[in-house]
């Protein structure tokens, strides 16, 4: 894609085409008019007919234009009008028929240009995220297992998936049978031994960080603006130095379960209270730990099933994207890693202080990496009761979600699994507007940007605006959003 600045007597032009021979449009054309040479109100109008427009003769010359451009910007620098379809019915005179996007607010000429060539149909030229394609050799003759012993098994390493090779997985059927079968005996195995409140996991500190490389990227940290690192770091808790101590402690430690939060099939996380405690008896603060036990880990049996089926819908030809939905923890892990890593000056405040990934074992039960975080009082955005706010509350924590959605984005983080219980207010129900705050966890799913879904040397876009569903929960008048939820700016996009 090509960019050009053509000036003429009449006008300035902003042209953005595509030296490819089968592409003979123009992908943009943006056209500068002196102020005062275009009547403004008249494109403004929300009707899609317009009837006897002041603009008329313009709009017929932009009609011809648009014959070799697919999308075609008008502005005076003060006001702009985006038009991707023009037309004159033949027997009405004095109707057009076009779609427009008038501004609402201040925006960057480059902001405008990206936003406009993100809309386009195919996105033409524009570089996508990849995954690496596993590479790999399949065994002559795959032989399966005849029975599974677990005896032995927590001996073993704390993430059991990976005993299973992926790649054979993905082309061979009865490979990922015999891994069904362990995953459903060991998930049966697991609940018929639940974690009580007293269970005592031996901990083996910074197991996770000495066994498995850690995401960093190379991209630099954006500058913030002032008021959304104001928004995002009202309140700020401090790091407990008493758990820290722990993490450096020489001896054997130990977690104590003091309340059981989640523990249950068919989820990809097991939740709990409880203290780190020594052999002699000294224990911490309390924590909250997130252990990661993947023979527990929700599988699409029936959907991963049909993806070897040739009479499915759902099959797959090419075996390398076969069981894309099969999660493993250790990439669950990096990804909650990078984001408190990557935004380390943001715990205490926009997200909970992290006190790193270890192995938790259960003797003779399992051992599983785990992360102990902060615990973060109040409650999260799915029980409090937001519709009943007043318009100026609403407004007020409307404005601060979005800011703290900007430090993610600026920190080339991206929430897929967006959900109410993802956003925690510390205040809970008594949220104020002068110091209310925002806490964000959950960011297994949270692929970051680390430069290799890069083409040609130009960063690829996120892969979904998967921040638009939390838009959608806000459940307030459509007005309040329209007028409150900024637009993406060119960092965030």
């Amino acid at each position: 894609m090509f960019g050009k600045f053509l000036k003429t007597d009449s006008a300035t032009h902003i042209r953005i085409y595509s030296d490819s021979p089968e592409n003979l449009r123009d992908h943009l054309l943006m056209i500068f008019v002196p102020p005062g040479t275009v009547c403004w109100s008249d494109l403004s109008t929300k009707a899609k007919y317009i009837q006897y427009p002041t603009n008329d003769r313009l709009l017929r010359k932009m009609k011809k234009t648009m014959k070799t451009t697919e999308i075609l910007i008008l502005t005076d620098m003060v006001h702009l009008v985006f038009f991707d379809t023009i037309a004159v019915p033949k027997h009405t005179r004095g109707y057009v028929v076009y779609n427009q996007f008038c501004l609402r607010e201040q925006l960057s000429i480059r902001f405008i240009i990206g936003a406009a060539l993100y809309s386009l149909d195919g996105k033409p030229d524009y570089p996508k995220s990849f995954r690496s394609v596993l590479q790999g050799a399949l065994n002559r003759h795959y032989e399966p297992i005849q029975s599974f012993s677990m005896q032995g098994w927590e001996r073993r390493s704390p993430l059991p998936f990976r005993n299973f090779d992926y790649f054979t997985l993905q082309r061979s059927l009865p490979a990922f049978m015999d891994f069904l079968a362990w995953k459903k005996k060991e998930s049966s195995r697991l609940c018929s031994n639940p974690v009580d409140v007293g269970s005592i996991f031996k901990v083996d500190f910074n197991s996770f960080s000495r066994n498995h490389p850690l995401f960093r990227s190379f991209f630099p940290h954006q500058p913030l603006p002032k008021e959304t690192i104001d928004a995002a770091t009202r309140s700020f808790r401090p790091r407990s130095k008493e758990i820290d101590e722990f993490l450096t402690m020489k001896g054997d430690i130990f977690f104590k379960v003091t309340k059981i939060i989640r523990q249950k099939p068919d989820t990809f996380s097991q939740a709990f209270l409880g203290v780190l405690r020594t052999e002699n008896g000294i224990e911490s603060p309390p924590l909250f730990l997130k252990l990661f036990v993947e023979g527990l880990f929700p599988v699409e049996e029936e959907h991963l099933l049909s993806e070897f089926n040739v009479e499915s819908r759902s099959f797959e030809e090419d075996p390398s994207r076969r069981l894309r939905s099969l999660n493993f923890a250790d990439d669950m892990l990096r990804r909650e890693e990078f984001a408190y890593s990557r935004l380390s000056t943001f715990q205490g405040t926009l997200l909970p202080h992290y006190y790193g990934i270890h192995t938790f074992t259960l003797d003779g039960v399992l051992s599983s990496y785990g992360m102990m975080l902060e615990i973060i009082p109040g409650l999260p955005f799915s029980e409090v009761h937001f519709e009943e706010w007043k318009k100026t509350r609403q407004v007020s924590f409307i404005r601060q979600l979005r800011h703290c959605i900007r430090v993610l984005l600026y920190a080339g983080i991206e929430q897929q699994d967006v959900h109410e219980d993802q956003v925690l207010l510390p205040q809970g129900q008594n949220y104020s507007e002068a110091a209310g705050t925002i806490v964000f966890i959950d960011f297994a799913f949270a692929p970051p940007r680390l430069g290799d879904e890069q083409a040609d040397k130009i960063i690829a876009p996120y892969v979904g605006n998967s921040w638009g569903k939390m838009r959608l929960m806000l459940n307030c008048e459509h007005d309040i959003l329209e007028d409150e939820w900024k637009q993406s700016d060119l960092e965030e996009l």
